[in-house]
């Protein structure tokens, strides 16, 4: 490849919309879609109210000054720094820098618009929206449109979280400050330097936030995806700064809101997004990767050879010539499982290294690494996960140096592991980590159990017609991973199985699908086991916790009525265990699973049975705490009972108000108020979510409900509380950050009592996030189900 280092080693080229070549040679490009900091503090800035668009609040105060300029960050260099200065008492102002508006081409499949953002540098601590990344749809202009007024789709860092939004405008309503994201609950933010992205095609918006170091994003922390578009053309401004709604920071002195921006950038995007894979000319690439894994056994053995040339004028020596190879061999000489915790577990190694370096077995070092499905840990020893320590060293004997550690390694329950080892720079990974697959087949449909401590990979050539594996559940890399390779003339399907998995795979043609194990896993004694189903016509459902269950059970509701109860069975630790169920005033059926100390249902998957008639399990024995009457009742919900958190699900038909409190009931607000609630006002929309002193936004939810409500969910934790409703159609959701301004910014954690304002039943329930999902493979095994 002929390169121009001014246009490939620059961004503003990379991200441009067209390239001009001199033969093979890039010389120009124009219309980039990257914005540096120079840049932004170029852009057109506006102060703007609600009075545009009729908002009934009152404006008050206003922006006492404003600005933009490039300052030095440490680590990042030179970006755009963006403040204002509010008066005291401001409501109703925002402050907008903004760009555009923006034509993207009309044959773009989608696009993603990405912002390096870096809120509350200074730590401010009077902040409340000090960090906005905004596409105002193009007909809504910044120079007069407060976001309250706009329509726009955007990432923001309202105090104390991160927040998600799609927004219509002031009285088209949408999502005002989102705070539910898919996979991470609420999301607090601090002055560290945060990736907000928005993807958007015809058929979804997708959110997603990355933590950041100084060169690339080390870890998702939230994701969020809104089926439909709201828009039908790609035509937008993109708006920074910050705003202030209805509630002011101060009403005795000014503050300031500010937020840094490394760079804006553009680009065109597709689902799945492709990827790439810097492998040997004679390698295969690869397609969508997904899952991060290091497979290893217990033996490893890696050599290295150096060639030095070079010259030593000092004694005449001009074309001196080196060459060294060194070897490293390391296997695991014993290996326990010393302690599970519902959570995780802790191993103990003792590892036999040599060396063909002289005392090269003790410059050893150690690295602990885990999967976690699209990300991974690496961790170097010692750490509060990983501790080493020399247990004999025997010299350096016949050319091998040779010691032996024992280390002690944590990870979280049911992940794959691995030690890497690297002594000068020759690295090898070790594992005792083996799969175990108990596998349930029907006809083209098999399901893999994944019981043992290792990832289970499978290797399957495609058919003449396509690939044999026409799909894999669930679409989540914590649980399932699908890479399709080809090397030009042939392909290949490579099926991960991670350990704690339960995996439904669908073959276009019936074929034993383990004779398509690696050939090392293969030969692992006990590998592979047929399970044959509790009974002869099961309907089976995919359920899997992707949080922590510390109490070493959970009550899953599946949404689908039943006239009558089924059995229920559930394929856990090699064998089926009949597992109670309880069908709800509504109809719907509820299963709680238990597992025994020593066991884990913390990020595990599920196979479940459901067979001919069962017994609905009386509630009073059934859920831990079940009560009912009507207006208020005793009921203790506290998290020192429950760790992860609680939820209070209250039975009552139609329109009701329910609350957990612990002293005085009130639905109107004020900032000493202690209670969470839903509260069925009638109007549009029938319901509110309250939160202790917050007073704002409360007709807003994240998710409208529709169809006749009839299950009312408040869960607590201490990062947040999700309310929900449940109903005959869509469910209404909403969460709020658990951080309580009458008890100083704490999280309230235990409540006495429970309300409803017409007759109810009511259960007390753990509670985890992410929330367990589950598939009802006998209806559609393509749609994923979310429960409480």
């Amino acid at each position: 490849m002929a390169i121009n280092f001014n246009v490939n080693n620059n961004p503003k080229a990379t991200f441009s919309q067209s390239v001009v070549y001199s033969g093979p040679t890039p010389v120009s490009y124009g219309g980039s879609l990257y914005w540096g900091a120079q840049d932004i503090v170029t852009w057109q800035e506006a102060t703007a109210n609600t009075q545009v668009c009729g908002y009934p609040n009152p404006v008050s105060g206003g922006v006492a000054s404003r600005g933009k300029s490039v300052v030095a960050d440490p680590g990042f260099g030179q970006v755009a720094e963006v403040y204002a200065v509010y008066q005291a008492g401001t409501k109703n102002w925002a402050y907008n820098v903004y760009y555009g508006p923006l034509y993207l081409p009309s044959n773009w499949p989608g696009f993603i618009a990405e912002a390096l953002v870096r809120p509350n540098p200074d730590n401010y601590q009077a902040i409340i929206r000090p960090a906005r990344f905004d596409l105002y749809y193009y007909s809504y202009d910044p120079s007069n449109r407060h976001p309250m007024c706009a329509g726009y789709v955007g990432v923001q860092a309202v105090s104390p979280v991160l927040v998600w939004a799609l927004w219509n405008g002031y009285g088209a309503g949408g999502v005002w400050n989102g705070r539910t994201w898919d996979d991470g609950g609420t999301v607090y933010f601090s002055n560290s330097w945060y990736l907000f992205t928005i993807a958007m095609t015809p058929n979804f918006v997708r959110y997603r936030v990355y933590s950041y170091n100084t060169t690339r994003p080390i870890l998702t922390l939230s994701t969020k995806s809104w089926i439909g578009a709201p828009w039908t053309s790609w035509q937008f401004y993109i708006v920074l700064g910050s705003a202030i709604v209805d509630n002011p920071a101060s009403t005795s002195s000014t503050w300031v809101e500010k937020a840094r921006y490394a760079y804006v950038r553009v680009r065109p995007w597709a689902d799945p997004p492709p990827s790439i894979m810097f492998v040997s000319m004679s390698g295969p690439p690869m397609v969508r990767p997904a899952r991060v894994d290091v497979l290893a056994s217990r033996e490893a053995y890696a050599l290295s050879n150096v060639t030095v040339r070079g010259a030593i004028g000092l004694v005449g020596v001009e074309d001196l010539v080196i060459k060294r190879s060194t070897s490293l061999n390391v296997s695991v000489a014993d290996f326990q499982v010393v302690r599970v915790d519902p959570n995780q577990q802790t191993y103990r190694y003792v590892l036999d290294v040599r060396s063909s370096v002289q005392r090269g077995s003790l410059a050893a070092a150690f690295t602990l690494f885990y999967s976690l499905g699209g990300s991974y840990v690496n961790t170097t020893c010692p750490s509060a996960l990983c501790s080493v320590r020399l247990l004999q060293y025997y010299g350096y004997v016949g050319r091998v140096d040779r010691a032996v550690y024992e280390l002690y390694v944590t990870t979280p329950s049911w992940v794959s592991h691995a030690v890497i080892v690297n002594v000068y720079g020759a690295r090898v990974a070790v594992s005792a980590g083996q799969p175990r697959i108990y596998a349930i087949r029907s006809d083209k449909t098999y399901y893999l159990i994944n019981e043992g401590s290792g990832t289970a990979v499978f290797v399957v050539p495609w058919l003449s017609t396509g690939p044999l594996i026409t799909s894999v559940s669930p679409d989540d890399t914590r649980f399932a991973a699908r890479f399709d390779v080809t090397d030009r003339r042939r392909s290949w399907t490579v099926l991960l199985v991670p350990p704690g998995s339960a995996v439904r795979v669908d073959l276009a043609d019936s074929v034993d699908l383990r004779t398509y194990l690696v050939p090392w896993q293969a030969r692992i004694p006990n590998v592979w086991t047929d399970v044959y189903p509790p009974c002869t016509t099961p309907s089976y459902v995919r359920v899997y916790f992707p949080g922590n269950v510390t109490l070493l059970r959970y009550f899953v509701m599946l949404n689908r009525t039943w006239a009558s109860p089924p059995a229920a069975y559930a394929y856990l630790y090699g064998g089926w265990r009949s597992v109670p169920v309880y069908l709800d005033p509504n109809g719907r059926l509820w299963l709680k699973f238990t597992v025994n100390p020593g066991e884990q249902l913390t990020g595990k998957g599920v196979i479940v049975a459901l067979c001919g008639a069962g017994v609905s399990t009386a509630p009073s024995s059934f859920f831990d705490v079940y009560v009912s009457g009507s207006g208020s009742v005793s009921l203790t919900a506290s998290l020192s009972n429950y760790p992860d958190g609680f939820t209070a699900a209250v039975w009552s038909g139609g329109g009701v108000s329910v609350a957990l409190y612990n002293s005085t009931l009130s639905w109107t607000c004020s900032p000493t108020r202690a209670m969470v609630g839903i509260q069925y006002t009638g109007s549009t929309p029938p319901f509110y979510w309250h939160y202790d002193g917050f007073c704002f936004d409360m007709h807003i939810w994240e998710q409208y409900g529709t169809g006749s409500a009839n299950t009312y969910m408040i869960s607590v934790s201490r990062g947040l509380v999700l309310y929900q409703i449940a109903t005959s159609g869509w469910w209404w959701l909403r969460s709020y950050p658990n951080s309580a301004p009458a008890l100083g910014g704490r999280p309230m954690t235990a409540f006495t009592t429970l309300y409803a304002s017409a007759p109810f039943s009511a259960a007390l329930i753990p509670f985890t996030w992410p929330r367990p999902y589950y598939y009802l493979d006998f209806i559609n095994p393509n749609v994923v189900y979310r429960t409480t």
